[in-house]
């Protein structure tokens, strides 16, 4: 069965970009909801308009390319690909100390 997206809708009022993705190949559909951060801080990611639409962007694009992977679980690949986000999120040169506790 193949699946195909029929329309995508996003109030305009709300802000100028999508923070939300949607991944649809021939085994799998995902609907990644960003949700915009609690703060009026500038994205720590650059050539994105808000951390979360860099998030899910990075998460379907992840996903694509390990999806065909059948060795692991779908869990298992979500949970690697957050690894992978958070690993990039923190060694962003933009990302201070405040904003990534974390960071080495």
């Amino acid at each position: 069965m193949k699946l195909s997206c029929l329309s995508s809708a996003t109030r305009p009022e709300d802000k100028a970009y999508n923070e939300d993705a949607l991944l649809l190949n021939d085994a799998f559909c995902g609907i990644f909801d960003g949700a915009t951060g609690l703060t009026n801080s500038a994205p720590v990611m650059p050539n994105y308009p808000s951390d979360a639409a860099w998030f899910v962007e990075e998460s379907k694009q992840y996903l694509e390319l390990h999806l065909q992977d059948t060795s692991q679980t779908i869990q298992q690949l979500c949970q690697r690909a957050m690894a992978v986000l958070m690993s990039m999120m923190i060694s962003a040169p933009s990302c201070s100390m405040l904003v990534c506790p974390n960071r080495r």
